[in-house]
């Protein structure tokens, strides 16, 4: 029991901690230039963190099962999703600052009709899907150590998902809290303003990016 509430806080705190300097200002970044008004923001929050946790999850178990092979892997060829995600999050940048991000599109399935109310381009959620995705199997440090933890401690399957699940949970909260902060922020900007934050978010996502292409070795 004491693992699963501590695995809980660390989920939680991650967002607060080590993660303050990527996934943080990735989602305030990203969030308040193309969600506008609290329902919105809220729906794209939940996906993303949904499938974030997810991922996280599944290869928890996974790597236990394994027994490291794949963080191994995961290690070895990270340059290839360091590369991915950080040249997706440079062009979402390159694209919000020049205002391009109304005819965002991410996915083959996305609707040609435009998105939904309050989603400032033609995705609603296919574009948090990808970045939740991508952020979920980041082999960045504070994953890693989670990994090898549930490895060490748990004893069985079953208790690697339970501790998976317990992370899972305390790191689905944050970015939902952090999606509303953008979602009000967004309604509130209006006309010239809203331009202008919007071009300082794009830059933002796309230092990001160029921070995560400059780790590949």
């Amino acid at each position: 029991m004491g693992n699963v509430i501590y695995l809980f806080v660390i989920g939680f705190s991650y967002f607060f901690g080590p993660c303050l300097g990527f996934c943080t200002p990735l989602i305030i970044s990203y969030f308040i230039p193309t969600r506008t008004g609290i329902k919105p923001a809220l729906k794209s929050a939940v996906v993303f963190s949904a499938v974030r946790s997810f991922t996280h999850i599944i290869l928890s178990v996974i790597i236990f099962s394994s027994g490291r092979l794949v963080i191994n892997v995961l290690h070895r060829y990270n340059w290839i999703i360091f590369a991915v995600a950080g040249t997706v999050i440079c062009i979402l940048g390159i694209l919000i600052f020049l205002g391009r991000h109304y005819n965002l599109s991410l996915s083959p399935f996305s609707s040609p009709l435009g998105g939904e109310g309050g989603v400032r381009g033609k995705n609603s959620t296919q574009d948090v899907v990808l970045l939740g995705l991508l952020t979920g199997i980041s082999p960045c440090l504070p994953h890693i150590a989670v990994w090898v933890y549930i490895t060490v401690e748990a004893k069985s399957i079953g208790q690697s998902l339970v501790y998976a699940l317990s992370f899972g949970a305390g790191e689905f909260i944050p970015p939902i809290l952090l999606g509303l902060l953008s979602g009000k922020i967004s309604s509130l900007l209006r006309g010239n303003f809203f331009i202008v934050v919007s071009r300082i978010c794009g830059l933002l996502l796309f230092g990001i990016g160029l921070r995560l292409l400059l780790t590949i070795k």
